[in-house]
């Protein structure tokens, strides 16, 4: 569609409050290889990822996230393309 493209696109929907203090989001969004400004989202990649958060108190939040990165072209020299899988987990207190 754009030939050697830098477009890059994100989707994100969340609901707030499934269970009382509880939010869900997940994220899905692409860059293409030749995407070069955002140091959040590497070129030539798709993501997914799912996030957490539950409010302890006004004062206190935990939250996690699941993120998954596939290559979208496989580069001439490797013999696979590239997944990577990473996560993080944070209390947050507000003081």
């Amino acid at each position: 569609m754009f030939g050697s493209s830098a477009f890059a696109w994100q989707f994100a929907a969340y609901i707030n409050n499934i269970s009382e203090r509880h939010r869900v989001g997940v994220l899905y969004g692409q860059t293409d290889p030749h995407w070069l400004i955002s140091a959040s989202y590497a070129p030539n990649v798709t993501m997914a990822e799912m996030r957490y958060r539950y409010t302890i108190a006004s004062w206190i939040h935990y939250e996690f996230r699941f993120r998954l990165r596939d290559e979208i072209h496989r580069p001439e020299d490797a013999h696979q393309t590239r997944q990577i899988f990473d996560f993080y987990t944070r209390f947050t207190l507000n003081i």
